[in-house]
């Protein structure tokens, strides 16, 4: 039976479902989400707080945390504190997968663990490959839960922080493509005035700053 998900899980499988086959969730732009997601449920279940300087420090008296969010609360314990931009970039903006992946991993293997996905690996060339493949009839009730909360403009955390993070991911035009999101327009104008849409603004915006930079940088060093 398929188990509860939380807002973080419900936006990697969103991501998922939306991007199909050709979905890169090691992106900056479809990663972000994890990790913001993450961080932003791990300061709701207080497990760790904002100390000096804005840095997030743990809280080790609250218990453990839950499996997909491990390696994000083993790193807050580890490494030098940083902010939520300074773990944003931590993740995100690197040259490489390796700080990322296994953040990723803890997600992909908790959604497998509750039937919301299938994770098959091949082998490559060099390495072996992953392949993700979505359980629609366990994840009917989420996709339809979003969908229809954005044509319904609830005023929902949950449905906000995907539908922000899915036009960050370029992904939301999946759910509702040009032809169907004028119907919509008022939800989105009444969503960027929330304030958890306006709590995750600056962060969205320095990972689109990101990928343009590099796009110009790739560009002119062609």
């Amino acid at each position: 039976m398929a188990k509860e998900l939380s807002m973080t899980e419900k936006y990697a499988l969103l991501m998922l479902y939306g991007g199909g086959n050709r979905t890169d969730f090691m992106a900056c732009q479809s990663t972000a989400g994890i990790v913001l997601g993450g961080l932003f449920e791990l300061l709701q279940s207080k497990h760790i707080f904002v100390g000096r300087g804005n840095k997030l420090m743990t809280d080790r008296k609250t218990g453990s945390v839950n499996e997909w969010q491990a390696t994000l609360y083993d790193n807050i314990c580890g490494h030098s504190a940083k902010s939520i931009q300074g773990w944003l970039e931590y993740y995100c903006f690197s040259a490489t997968y390796k700080s990322i992946r296994p953040v990723v991993d803890d997600v992909l293997n908790t959604l497998a663990h509750k039937g919301y996905i299938s994770i098959r690996w091949r082998r490559g060339l060099f390495r072996k490959k992953r392949s993700v493949a979505i359980n629609t009839a366990q994840s009917a009730s989420i996709i339809d839960g979003f969908v229809t909360g954005v044509q319904d403009g609830q005023d929902n955390d949950e449905i906000i922080f995907c539908a922000e993070m899915l036009l960050l991911a370029d992904v939301f035009k999946s759910y509702f493509p040009m032809g169907k999101r004028w119907a919509i327009k008022s939800t989105l104008n009444d969503y960027k005035h929330s304030s958890m849409w306006k709590m995750m603004e600056p962060y969205a915006d320095a990972v689109r700053s990101f990928n343009y930079q590099n796009t110009v940088y790739t560009g002119a060093s062609q």
